[in-house]
């Protein structure tokens, strides 16, 4: 959550739990939740890179 509230990117948190059909972090897996961190610093990278992730946010 500090990396997405860091960028204002609250949405792709709340998608990423959708998708896993839960409604909170405490109800995601320890797998899940690594999976969930990876994507926000694959989201970060691709902001200071300039280039976009197939199925990230856009870059800044």
């Amino acid at each position: 959550m500090h990396i997405a509230n860091a960028h204002n990117w609250q949405i792709a948190v709340r998608h990423f739990l959708m998708t896993k059909g839960v409604g909170y972090l405490s109800d995601l897996s320890d797998p899940q939740l690594d999976d969930l961190l990876d994507r926000m610093h694959g989201y970060v990278d691709a902001a200071e890179t300039g280039a976009s992730l197939p199925d990230c946010l856009p870059a800044s």
